[in-house]
């Protein structure tokens, strides 16, 4: 068989013209027809000549065309086709030797330029294009315009969709930038949380909180003396004691660093960040400032569980490279090692009062259940 003259109302079936792959000529005009199914063509690789003009089309697929590349003549004229995707035409393009999609209600916008320029060069292929067969109907203002008079900007419209593509880039940059900067703390809590449920471990809700500390002490190797020889037996040795995590004599040997770091987080009730120029170059020491950080101001601000001790006298300058301790430091009340011996009663004070109630004797002391439980 090779053509087709019947009239055409429904492509409920499409297995009619499955059935006849080698069609050459493929003639639905004045069929009524006003849907085109996808895959209509697609097995009609020897197909030449398709008439579908006079009918009530509206679209056309982007993949119709995609296996009729021997297509040289193609007949669309006195349809309602508003839109022209070019993706839809690239593959037969090439070939064609007649083209007719006049008498069409085109929307004018730059999406048509494409077939504006290409029909300006190949104004013998495309019938009706020199005698004003071709018109806008959409937008109202454009109404009756010959696409042959229509030249949109559409070069500093492609500069303004660039321009603000490339501003909303640098705008999401500079805000992982600084979620990085000052929430990575959280993040690096929130995946430990889904690991431990993952692993089967899920808090109880409606329970009290348990905890194995007062207070996780966050220093450098370069203060562990300090930490040794002065702040541990002041708390621990002297009521009301407090029970102190310290890395260096609590840690679990044998397991990954950042487990322990995250374990005693988790399992204190407050975090002692021991600040010195040491400590600032110490990556492990900043991991832990971001993980005590995420672990208590994001979940409860009202709640003050991460106390900084000053053991030097840090200038603004130096404070301002690093962003989170200088964000914390901004916006939380802090310690001073004080230089006169006259003043360390008022510092050992102070910071029992910002740790609060020392947890006990017990192992494992319950605390009633904070926002934090609303939250996670």
């Amino acid at each position: 068989m090779k053509e087709t003259g019947e009239i055409w109302t429904s492509f409920s079936n499409n297995s009619i013209l499955y059935g006849m792959p080698n069609l050459e000529v493929i003639d639905l005009s004045l069929s009524s027809i006003t849907y085109i199914p996808v895959d209509l063509f697609k097995v009609h690789a020897n197909l030449r000549i398709v008439d579908l003009s006079s009918n009530t089309i509206t679209y056309l697929p982007q993949t119709l065309f995609t296996a009729n590349s021997k297509l040289h003549s193609l007949f669309l004229s006195w349809n309602r086709i508003t839109v022209l995707n070019e993706s839809t035409f690239e593959t037969i393009l090439p070939g064609l030797e007649t083209l007719a999609i006049n008498d069409n209600p085109f929307f004018c916008d730059c999406e048509i330029e494409w077939f504006i320029s290409w029909s300006e060069d190949h104004p013998s292929v495309v019938q009706g294009w020199t005698d004003g067969r071709y018109q806008c109907n959409t937008p109202p203002d454009l109404h009756d315009t010959d696409l042959q008079k229509f030249h949109p900007d559409c070069a500093s419209h492609r500069n303004l969709y660039a321009c603000t593509l490339t501003t909303s880039f640098l705008f999401l940059y500079m805000l992982s930038a600084i979620l990085v900067n000052f929430c990575s703390g959280y993040f690096a809590y929130m995946w430990f949380r889904v690991r431990l449920h993952l692993r089967g471990y899920e808090e109880i809700r409606d329970q009290p909180r348990q905890f194995r500390y007062d207070a996780f002490v966050a220093h450098s190797s370069n203060d562990e003396a300090w930490v040794s020889r002065v702040l541990s037996p002041m708390l621990e040795g002297r009521r009301p004691r407090y029970r102190l995590c310290i890395g260096e004599r609590d840690f679990v040997g044998g397991v990954p660093i950042l487990h322990n770091i995250r374990d005693a987080v988790e399992t204190s009730r407050k975090t002692v960040c021991i600040i010195t120029r040491s400590f600032l170059r110490s990556n492990w020491c900043n991991y832990e400032l971001q993980m005590s950080q995420g672990r208590h101001h994001l979940f409860d601000p009202r709640r003050v569980s991460l106390i900084l001790v000053f053991l030097e006298n840090i200038p603004d300058r130096v404070l301002q490279r690093y962003p989170l301790l200088n964000n914390i430091v901004n916006r939380d009340t802090y310690l001073r090692w004080p230089n006169n011996q006259q003043h360390l009663p008022l510092f050992w004070a102070r910071l029992r009062q910002a740790l609060g109630e020392p947890l006990g004797n017990e192992l494992l002391v319950q605390e009633e259940e904070d926002i934090e439980e609303d939250v996670v």
